[in-house]
């Protein structure tokens, strides 16, 4: 694994999607920006299960499709949301940089696999 990125899983589904995998690809980047924003609109408007709820959404399809430190990241924002509320959301937020670094990171790695 390098950079968060588990390239043997990347090339498994690449493998196994076939010609279908540019598609994989265009949605996962295409919904894994919304989730990202619908965090950060949640953290602004102080909304803790919204944030929750994005960050489920962003956790399954990046450990799916080998984005590890990305779907790390999301399952940890989700769980102190879930179990903090409110409370975690100044922590929350400080985990949004690192996010948007990793997401950049996913991209690139998987625009290379198309």
């Amino acid at each position: 694994m390098k950079d968060g990125i588990d390239q043997d899983d990347v090339h498994s589904i690449k493998e196994l999607m076939g010609d279908k995998f540019g598609e994989l690809v265009e949605r996962y980047i295409v919904n894994s920006r919304i989730y990202i924003q619908e965090i950060h609109v949640a953290l602004e408007s102080k909304d803790a299960v919204a944030v929750a709820r994005s960050a489920h959404a962003l956790k399954s399809p990046s450990y799916m499709i080998g984005m590890k430190a990305l779907g790390e990241l999301a399952e940890n924002i989700e769980g102190q949301a879930k179990d903090q509320g409110e409370r975690a959301l100044g922590s929350i937020a400080l985990l949004m940089p690192l996010v948007e670094a990793h997401f950049a990171k996913a991209e690139e790695f998987l625009d290379a696999q198309v």
